[in-house]
Order: C-alpha cells, then sequence, then structure tokens
C-alpha cells in the first residue's frame, strides 16, 4: 500500500478558520492497517496542508515561541477504487479523472508540493469544542498565485522507515503508527519526501 495506491487540540487549540484557503500538500504519512471500533481494519494513509494565509503561533517544548502557517490534515483509506474518499479528493484536486493505467499504480508523493484551493468547515463536538475539517480539495482557480511550503515536506514510509522522519510526526501520528494492526505487510510510503519544483501545468500533480 503506502504512497503507492490501487495535533490533538489542548487548550489553547485554535481551529483553522472555516471557508475556503489556499494551501500546499506538505505531509504524507502511511500510517499501516489501523483497527476500527466498527468496520474491519483498513489501511490509512494521512495527507496535511499548510495554510500560508493563516497564520498561528506556538510555543514549542523548551518554551520557544515560534509563528507560522496553520495545519490541516485528513485521514484517507488507501484506496483508488470507484467510490473511495481518497479517488475523489484527488480527482477534484486534479481536475479529472484517472486514466486506467493511473489506477493501476498512482504514486501518490507526486502530490507533495503540490498547491490545492481547501475547503474547511466547522463542527462542534461533544466536548463543546470546534473542530474544522478538511471538507474538499480542489485545483486553484487559474491566475491564482501558487503557495510554497514554508516547512520542509515529509513522506513517512512504514516499509522504508527512517527514525529521523517518523520523530518529525506529530506525536498522534506516532501512536497510531505503533498500535496499527500488525499483520500490515502489503504496506509501502517513501521517508523524505520532496516538493516538485515548480507547477505550471493546469493540473497540479
Amino acid at each position: 500500500m503506502g504512497l503507492n495506491v490501487s495535533d490533538k487540540g489542548g487548550k489553547d487549540f485554535k481551529p483553522v478558520p472555516a471557508g475556503t484557503h489556499r494551501a500546499v500538500c506538505t505531509m504524507l504519512v502511511d500510517m499501516g492497517v489501523q483497527p476500527s471500533a466498527q468496520f474491519a481494519p483498513k489501511p490509512k494513509v494521512y495527507m496535511r496542508f499548510e495554510l500560508p494565509d493563516e497564520l498561528t503561533e506556538w510555543t514549542d517544548k523548551d518554551g520557544g515561541k515560534h509563528t507560522g502557517p496553520m495545519v490541516i490534515g485528513k485521514q484517507y483509506t488507501a484506496s483508488l477504487s470507484e467510490k473511495a474518499n481518497l479517488r475523489r479528493d484527488l480527482e477534484a484536486w486534479r481536475g479529472r479523472a484517472f486514466t486506467a493505467d493511473e489506477l493501476k499504480r498512482f504514486d501518490l508523493r507526486s502530490i507533495l508540493g503540490a498547491p490545492a484551493l481547501i475547503a474547511v468547515a466547522h463542527k462542534q463536538g461533544a466536548d463543546g469544542k470546534t473542530y474544522a475539517n478538511l471538507a474538499s480539495i480542489m485545483g486553484l482557480p487559474k491566475g491564482t498565485e501558487k503557495p510554497k511550503p514554508a516547512s520542509d515536506v515529509i513522506a513517512y514510509d512504514i516499509d522504508q522507515h527512517s527514525e529521523e522522519v517518523f520523530q518529525k510526526l506529530p506525536g498522534w501520528l506516532q501512536e497510531a503508527i505503533k498500535d496499527r494492526v500488525a499483520s500490515d505487510t502489503a504496506q509501502t510510503v517513501t521517508a523524505g519526501g520532496k516538493a516538485s519544483p515548480d507547477f505550471d501545468d493546469d493540473i497540479p500533480f
């Protein structure tokens, strides 16, 4: 599986504003086969975007203050089947359907560093907090300035484990990977991704 497919909020957590945003994909993570309380375990991938027009502040573990783009992500079942959410979002982002050849083996690493226009929706949680959800992904309108990643792009591959890359993942993702279903021998993502140098085509990847 992997990238070839056939932060817990604290008290100061600030959700991404609802609406549409320019974004750039900066993280892809092979989560392995993840358990489910209601369904059979399935291989999952996580995709995360930076929003250059929405800045936030945070404090690191040493007490240092930082300012940078807000981020938002989404988990997907690692499948390009006809009804898969991953296929739906990727085709909407690309602005065209996958070809038969692409459906046989599509390397998700091609979306690293790719620009997008994302829609964010808010939802009230049972705890009374407001949570932001990545509702849809689209291509940028023509003429819109294409954002560049402010931070390193990251791709983590379970089959090509890199401890250095693993330690760059959010803590909740590290725990999810550690707690994955053991029988995930069909996994495959790449450690240490690189953003594509430019996106002059109308199709971003």
